[in-house]
């Protein structure tokens, strides 16, 4: 097999907007040949790297449309991700064993588990 050139890989990523799986069967090799090039760095992990965070800026760009316009989906979704620091985020009310009301704000790292726990009645948690 013919090895195809970091210039051609680095073409495929840029449009197919980063997605390997598109890149690769552009190329007609496997995911993995394109994986393994993008670890190796050079001109294809950066056009890697910069067709993903252009379609990121995108997407972003595309919320912020969509906040300014009243989109109740994207104002929630807007201030569940990136208003925590304001006091918007995701809670949950669950009644424990004491019967009284808890309101937790989930933190991604160890809300969840703790949550578990408390829907369980674990006392600790």
């Amino acid at each position: 097999m013919t090895k195809i050139s970091d210039k051609r890989i680095a073409a495929a990523l840029k449009e197919a907007q980063g997605v390997v799986a598109d890149a690769a069967d552009k190329l007609g090799v496997p995911r993995h040949t394109v994986e393994r090039r993008i670890k190796a760095g050079g001109i294809v992990g950066r056009t890697f790297d910069e067709a993903r965070e252009t379609i990121l800026d995108t997407a972003e760009a595309e919320l912020g449309k969509a906040v300014s316009k009243g989109e109740p989906w994207a104002i929630r979704y807007f201030l569940d991700n990136r208003g925590a620091d304001r006091g918007y985020g995701k809670r949950e009310t669950l009644t424990v064993k004491a019967g009284i009301d808890l309101h937790a704000k989930i933190d991604e790292s160890v809300g969840e588990e703790i949550l578990e726990r408390l829907k369980r009645g674990v006392a600790d948690a």
